[in-house]
């Protein structure tokens, strides 16, 4: 690994754990900021593909223009094979204070994000204040920033939609002292939009490569990678120490990006899950145990040191398992490699048995190191809807 980072995972880990709280489609309460209003639509858009012409409610007096600007904020990201903005909307007599710009962009398939993470990127870009984010799920996810360098507060309504590997971006700027005014209009453009087709394409459908490892006693558990990652070490079975499998993003030309799953058995003599859950000291020592083995065997030759950011857990996984927590870290290492961050999710089934996954990818310091990170994020998000999953379908007592 082999990249000049430095760590501002703090701010990436709690964005990360609200994208996959999102994963199974449980928005975060961010009260009328994000309210989705759903009536008849009223304006339909012909964006020259099936899976993006869609329709939705817009203002009455609003005229459409077309526009081809091709912004260039975002290639160094390494996260689209093409941006556009594609239309422009707006009141001729109140253009100033409410406008609409819609953009479309292809993203580049290796670097695939959860949808409130490229909202989060483009709110940096177009304001200097993030007024909150909210994953309705993975592929529709919203942020609301603000920028006031005109002597006027200006609010952007971010929303973006992902289909497949395109992307609809749905920007609502309005004077924020106007917001009583507008708040209406702004909700219905957003809760009223209805792709033409219902085929949301799921990148890599086809090309999505299993593994799978030891779980329950009648059942396994099956974790998904994209194509351009690639096993570089397993499944290791080391008995009563557990099943372990490494893998590595491929089209990271870094090497920055990586992922371990675990598979540990319950201790000798678990029964039954106790009453009282563990709390995040009683698992912190595993969980740092786990990032420790990940950092070992995928950076075998280079020292570190580990040190603890923060913990959260997951509402949807709750009932269904003992514990369930994120536990991110730092990874300081050698002085000229980079500062990495170290996501570990820790659980315990109710049949005592650990199933965690652990990914790495270098601190997001600069833009292509951000769109590494981003991508990471997406494939943990991935394993952790794997990880519902699984426990979803473990018999119950």
């Amino acid at each position: 690994m082999r990249q000049h980072a430095n760590w501002l995972g703090r701010f990436f880990c709690v964005l990360f754990g609200l994208m996959v709280a999102g994963t199974m489609g449980q928005a975060q309460p961010q009260g009328e900021k994000f309210e989705l209003i759903a009536v008849e639509p009223t304006v339909t858009f012909d964006l020259s593909g099936e899976t993006m012409d869609f329709s939705t409610a817009a203002p009455e007096r609003f005229i459409w223009n077309d526009s081809n600007d091709v912004p260039r904020d975002f290639i160094e990201f390494g996260l689209f094979d093409a941006f556009e903005e594609i239309r422009i909307g707006y009141d001729p007599l109140e253009r100033d204070r409410y406008e609409v710009r819609l953009y479309r962009a292809r993203v580049a398939p290796e670097r695939l994000a959860v949808a409130a993470e490229y909202a989060t990127l483009f709110a940096r870009s177009w304001g200097k204040t993030n007024f909150g984010v909210t994953a309705h799920n993975p592929r529709f996810g919203e942020v609301l920033g603000g920028d006031d360098t005109s002597g006027v507060m200006k609010i952007n309504r971010i929303s973006v939609f992902r289909r497949g590997e395109e992307l609809l971006v749905l920007r609502q700027r309005f004077d924020a002292e106007r917001f009583e005014t507008y708040s209406e209009d702004i909700a219905r453009m957003v809760g009223s939009i209805r792709f033409e087709t219902g085929t949301d394409p799921r990148p890599f459908d086809t090309a999505l490569q299993a593994t799978t490892l030891p779980a329950a006693e009648t059942l396994e558990f099956t974790s998904q990678f994209p194509p351009h990652w690639n096993r570089v070490l397993g499944p290791i079975d080391q008995g009563s120490q557990g099943v372990f499998d490494f893998w590595v993003d491929g089209a990271d030309r870094l090497g920055n990006v990586a992922a371990m799953l675990a598979s540990i058995p319950a201790p000798q003599g678990w029964t039954s899950a106790p009453e009282e859950t563990p709390s995040y000291d009683d698992v912190a020592n595993s969980a740092a145990g786990l990032a420790r083995l990940a950092l070992e065997n995928l950076a075998p030759d280079t020292p570190f040191q580990l040190h603890p950011v923060e913990a959260t857990n997951f509402a949807f996984l709750r009932p269904l398992t003992h514990f369930n927590a994120l536990y991110t870290f730092r990874a300081e290492q050698a002085e000229g490699e980079p500062m990495l961050k170290v996501n570990v999710l820790h659980t315990i089934g109710l049949d005592g048995r650990v199933l965690a996954t652990v990914m790495l990818s270098a601190a997001p310091s600069e833009p292509y190191l951000l769109g590494t990170s981003m991508h990471a994020n997406y494939v943990q998000a991935m394993q952790i809807e794997a990880l519902h999953s699984y426990y979803s379908a473990v018999p119950k007592e």
